[in-house]
């Protein structure tokens, strides 16, 4: 209850994961990470950690990392990661899943920490563009285990089967790696948007950019150089993006059908964007062949 919190109707004071609408206007930065590490395994939790990914100041939205629990009600062989997942109500496209927690030395971390930060070191290393997939991402652990410690060795194809049930994990290839592109949302929402992590994290950056960026226009005279400037500046941002590889394309526009004479009479102009941020490589697949012929020239004459 303490990390759901609430308002309090007689004071205003907020508590819990409603602290989060105070992050703009205490600090001017918008959330980009939520978590509550040892506690997100719990149903309640996750709730409220996946509803405070949207609308956070009637505006800004971000992803937020919850655990599957390994504990004593929870799984303790990824054979039971999927329903244990389903039970706990992971599902969002803004939620990432992690099975099981990670040993650094004798202490127990919760996996949620451990992505997390590996989250935001990736995109301390890319200029602070969320376009980075956590997956196959090395991370200082000492090994994989369950929340009493016990260790967890899983093979490829074993981590495979949680991140088609869209968990994350991690994964010994000589060296502690993550595991993992896939959402919460992942296998019932198969839409790229949803499904990957990066683009997810991408897009709500991207949107709160946006708003970040042109606020200071509200207000201004509605003319055509407000919205030539937005068009004009957005688009040189994208082309930016998509000269870096960050996108295979990103920009904006502004449609005569979006803007009916009465939404401009009421002060209210809309423009259309679009970015298509890379997808992961997921799946990389090398076909050998035995070549018959080469054999046979090689030995003839």
């Amino acid at each position: 209850a303490a990390i759901v919190g609430g308002v309090d109707t007689a004071t205003g004071k907020v508590s819990g994961l409603e602290v989060v609408q105070q992050v703009y206007p205490k600090l001017g930065m918008t959330p980009g990470i939520l978590l509550a590490p040892g506690w997100s395994k719990d149903a309640t939790v996750a709730a409220a950690l996946q509803a405070k990914t949207t609308g956070i100041n009637g505006s800004f939205r971000c992803i937020c990392v919850c655990d599957v629990d390994s504990g004593t009600s929870g799984a303790k062989v990824y054979t039971d990661v999927k329903t244990k997942k389903e039970a706990s109500g992971l599902n969002g496209a803004n939620c990432y899943a992690v099975w099981p927690c990670a040993k650094v030395g004798t202490k127990v971390y919760s996996g949620s920490a451990i992505v997390a930060a590996e989250m935001a070191y990736q995109d301390a290393s890319n200029d602070d563009v969320p376009n980075m997939s956590v997956d196959n991402k090395a991370v200082a652990i000492s090994t994989a285990c369950l929340a009493d410690g016990t260790e967890v060795y899983l093979d490829q194809e074993q981590a495979n089967v949680l991140n088609g049930a869209g968990v994350g994990t991690f994964l010994n290839l000589n060296g502690w790696r993550c595991w993992g592109s896939n959402t919460a949302a992942y296998p019932g929402n198969t839409d790229p948007k949803d499904r990957w992590i990066n683009i997810r994290r991408f897009m709500n950056w991207a949107a709160n950019t946006f708003i970040l960026t042109y606020t200071p226009k509200i207000g201004q005279v509605m003319n055509r150089r407000l919205i030539e400037s937005i068009v004009d500046s957005e688009n040189i941002r994208g082309n930016s993006f998509v000269s870096r590889g960050i996108c295979a394309a990103y920009s904006i526009s502004f449609m005569d059908a979006d803007n009916p004479t009465t939404d401009l009479l009421n002060g209210k102009i809309v423009f259309r964007q679009s970015m298509t941020p890379f997808t992961p490589a997921e799946e990389i697949d090398d076909v050998i062949e035995f070549d018959p012929d080469a054999l046979a020239d090689a030995l003839a004459g």
